[in-house]
């Protein structure tokens, strides 16, 4: 991997890399989907194949079909190939679109009257206080997804407490 692909697309400096990382990119997702689709067909033969072996010990006289071992593989191996052909061009189209955004940006700012160079400081910094202010609503709603957890667990506590007083009650 490059190390300028570990960069934000706000921080490359040509279109060129923005593309090609995006490839990158492209491609490690396309791996990933297809190690899922293939686990996936994998499950479903064996399904397939429980199935089969359970028929076959109740009734000896059933004889497995191919059908839907191949449905599934080529059905598998279409949605492998749609991967392969969409997934990548799609990440990279993202970064290189994302990437000229950017540079969009860059020249209305110099249109402006600012410097390149400034114009390019003042998007970074822009898209850094994005990431920030993301990073912090994330942060905040992880804390209340663990403060609505513990309150559902504390309430849940009481309530073994409360059925625990009544039974013990209701034994004297």
């Amino acid at each position: 991997m490059d190390a300028i692909c570990n960069l934000p697309v706000y921080m490359m400096n040509t279109l060129e890399e923005a593309s090609r990382c995006g490839g990158k990119e492209g491609k490690a997702a396309a791996i990933v989907a297809t190690l899922f689709v293939s686990f996936a067909m994998i499950s479903m033969f064996y399904s397939i194949k429980k199935r089969d072996d359970e028929l076959k010990k109740r009734r000896p006289e059933y004889k497995s079909r191919i059908g839907p071992y191949v449905g599934i593989f080529v059905i598998g191996i279409i949605i492998i190939l749609l991967i392969w052909l969409f997934v990548p061009s799609m990440v990279k189209a993202a970064k290189e679109l994302k990437f000229q955004e950017n540079e969009l940006m860059v020249n209305n700012l110099v249109k402006g009257g600012m410097t390149k160079q400034d114009a390019k400081t003042q998007v970074i910094q822009q898209r850094q206080a994005e990431a920030a202010i993301a990073a912090q609503k994330a942060a905040a709603r992880r804390q209340a997804n663990a403060m609505r957890e513990a309150s559902r667990h504390q309430a849940s506590a009481t309530d073994r407490q409360t059925d625990a007083l009544l039974a013990a009650l209701n034994k004297k």
